[in-house]
């Protein structure tokens, strides 16, 4: 019998769990073994996890083999909370929230530690950053995040969740449901609601809508916060096998993960701002979400900023649970401004671009954003006049290059290379001259 197939017999002894949990909302942690004859042992964690808690854990389990650890609790001790999720990972137990239980903070993590991970249908599982109390007020700690950090690779999580699930502030809780934690990688069976042995079905249809739309925000912010590798993973999972992308009729997942990460490289730093849904609606399996959203992109190696607002459209498919593939993305640039990040680097720029159009090397506009126009520019410079001159950006030794330069190098066939296929070195004009009979 798989450790799934035992999580539905947990509801024989849920009424039990929930008279307990009535009682225990705030008080200490109260640790029980629940025997389901010789198949199955549950264990009920209920109540703030406080410091020693981790021992009276592993006494408990002693001897056990097959066991759910269900829990519910507020949190409490970081170090109670990571040493039961080492625990439990190390027996190979399973976890659960169950339906109406919540766990957060510290009893998170350790839920996090179950071989599988199990919850209800209406469990909240909340995370925040790792704190302390001072003077009554929850700070941020670093050594706390680090020890977090590390426990939560070693579980095997991506970079990404790691982010997701630190990232609330000690007053706030990032609740983590089905959807999000496929999203992030995080394995989770849901439980079917208590007095159900089905499971897995889809939200019914007034709620489909609402699920797509949460789909479609969490992929939107959450590929803006990622790094190029990691949204690439995130694309992985969030796009259908063949998909209508920007115009693009059906290419292939692995095009559009390429073009996601290219974007991701091209600006490593991205936001967007959802201000309005305003069409959501669902045919079956098939879901359309449109709206408009303020979007943020900066690229420091090339000092450009882009701002400005989109209308966007999703085509998804649902493939149960609340969670989509994407079928079909387009945009429509409403509006959109470019403008450089540093302004001292501008002028710097600037300079060079003026520099390379007085000398007929043609960079495009003297904008002051090192683009790739600018670049070739300064790469038919370094080719005229034979330099080895870095132009992998707008240096100043670039710039103290091309202000030596006094005349259109770029233009003068003097300066120029002949077609590389040639090997033949071009001579002087003057030298071709005093050789003319």
């Amino acid at each position: 019998m798989t450790m799934v197939r035992l999580a539905f017999r947990l509801f024989v002894v849920v009424v039990l769990a929930r008279a307990v949990i009535g009682a225990h909302d705030a008080g200490a942690a109260e640790i029980d073994v629940w025997r389901d004859g010789d198949t199955v042992t549950f264990v009920t964690i209920i109540g703030t996890l406080d410091r020693g808690d981790e021992v009276r854990f592993r006494s408990a389990i002693a001897g056990l083999r097959q066991t759910i650890v269900s829990m519910h609790s507020p949190g409490g001790n970081l170090i109670t909370g990571l040493e039961i999720g080492k625990t439990i990972r190390l027996r190979g137990f399973a976890t659960a929230v169950i339906d109406g239980a919540m766990c957060v903070s510290a009893c998170a993590l350790a839920w996090l530690g179950g071989q599988t991970r199990l919850m209800g249908p209406t469990a909240f599982i909340g995370f925040h950053a790792a704190s302390i109390d001072v003077g009554g007020i929850r700070r941020e700690t670093g050594v706390g995040n680090a020890l977090v950090g590390a426990y939560l690779t070693n579980l095997g999580l991506s970079e990404m969740a790691v982010y997701r699930l630190t990232e609330a502030p000690p007053d706030d809780e990032f609740a983590l449901t089905p959807e999000i934690a496929a999203d992030l990688g995080i394995d989770v069976v849901v439980l079917p609601p208590a007095g159900e042995e089905g499971g897995g079905q889809p939200p019914q249809a007034p709620m489909l809508p609402q699920a797509a739309v949460d789909f479609v925000r969490r992929h939107m912010v959450v590929g803006t916060r990622l790094g190029a590798q990691d949204a690439g993973q995130s694309a992985q999972a969030a796009y259908d096998d063949v998909v209508d992308y920007y115009g693009s009729k059906a290419i292939s997942r692995d095009e559009v993960v390429a073009s996601v990460v290219h974007y991701a490289m091209r600006y490593p730093r991205r936001s967007i701002d959802i201000v309005t849904i305003e069409d959501a609606r669902c045919d079956g399996a098939v879901c359309a979400v449109s709206g408009i959203a303020d979007f943020g992109a900066e690229a420091p190696e090339r000092n450009v900023r882009s701002t400005g607002r989109i209308r966007f459209r999703f085509g998804l498919r649902h493939v149960g649970s609340g969670t989509f593939r994407i079928m079909v993305e387009e945009q429509e640039v409403l509006s959109r401004r470019s403008e450089p990040i540093d302004t001292r680097l501008e002028r710097r720029v600037r300079a060079i671009q003026a520099h390379l159009a007085r000398l007929g090397c043609d960079p495009g506009p003297v904008d002051g954003i090192w683009g790739q126009r600018s670049r070739q520019a300064a790469v038919r410079f370094r080719q005229a006049t034979r330099s080895a001159i870095s132009v992998d950006g707008p240096t100043t030794a670039l710039l103290k290059e091309l202000d030596a330069a006094t005349f259109p190098v770029c233009q003068n066939p003097r300066y120029r290379f002949q077609d590389p296929v040639s090997r033949v070195r071009p001579r002087p004009l003057d030298e071709a001259r005093s050789r003319t009979p």
